[in-house]
C-alpha cells in the first residue's frame, strides 16, 4: 500500500489540505474547523427534509445552520458538507440549501446528481474519514462476506460516522467491494 495517499479529486485534495492546516485532528470535529476560518455554526429547527444550509452574509461573514432535530454524527456530516460548499463553491453562490424543496438539494442532489453536491459529499468524506486514516485502519481489501461488522462499526464510531457513510467510504477507496443488494 502506498505511504501517501492519492487524492482523486479536486474536492478530497481540498478536503486534505484542510485537515492538515488544521493540524490532522482524529476524530475531526468539522465545528472546529468552521470556527478557525470564523464560520458561524448554529443548530435550529428545520423542516425535517432540511440538514443543513450555508449562507454567506452581506458583510461576508458565513454562518452553517444544521437541524437540531438530526442525530450528532449527521450533524458532523451536514458541517462537513456545507464546509465543502464554503471551500469549493462560495463564489458561485451566497447559498446552498441542502433541501429535497431547494434547488442546490433536490431529488437529483441526493441521488448524486449535481455536481456540486457531489463535490460537497467527497470534500465531507474526506475531512470527516481522511484516507490515510482510513487505510491505516483498512489496510487489506475487504468483501461483505468476510468484512467484520464489529470493525466496521467501531471504526464509525471512531470517525463520528454512521456504519453507511463508512461503508460507502471504504468503497469509494477501494477497500471494499461493493454489492448494491446488500447497501
Amino acid at each position: 500500500m502506498a505511504s501517501s495517499p492519492m487524492y482523486k479529486s479536486r474536492a478530497e485534495r481540498e478536503a486534505a489540505t484542510v485537515w492538515e492546516n488544521a493540524g490532522k485532528p482524529i476524530p475531526v470535529d468539522p465545528s472546529k474547523i468552521a470556527k478557525l476560518h470564523d464560520i458561524e455554526i448554529r443548530k435550529e429547527d428545520l423542516e425535517e427534509d432540511v440538514s443543513g444550509m450555508m449562507v454567506t452574509r452581506e458583510d461576508s461573514s458565513v454562518v452553517i445552520v444544521v437541524n437540531s432535530s438530526h442525530h450528532k454524527n449527521r450533524h458532523r456530516f451536514s458541517v462537513a458538507h456545507e464546509l465543502g460548499h464554503y471551500f469549493l463553491h462560495r463564489a458561485v453562490s451566497p447559498i446552498f440549501v441542502d433541501s429535497k424543496q431547494v434547488f442546490y438539494r433536490d431529488a437529483t442532489a441526493s441521488e448524486g446528481t449535481k455536481r456540486q453536491e457531489i463535490e460537497a459529499n467527497a470534500f465531507a468524506a474526506e475531512l470527516l474519514m481522511p484516507e490515510s486514516e482510513v487505510r491505516s485502519r483498512f489496510p487489506h481489501k475487504l468483501s461483505l462476506m468476510e468484512m467484520d461488522a464489529e470493525e466496521v462499526e467501531k471504526a464509525a464510531k471512531f470517525f463520528g460516522v454512521s456504519t453507511t457513510a463508512l461503508s460507502f467510504r471504504l468503497i469509494r477507496l477501494g477497500l471494499l467491494e461493493s454489492d448494491s443488494s446488500s447497501l
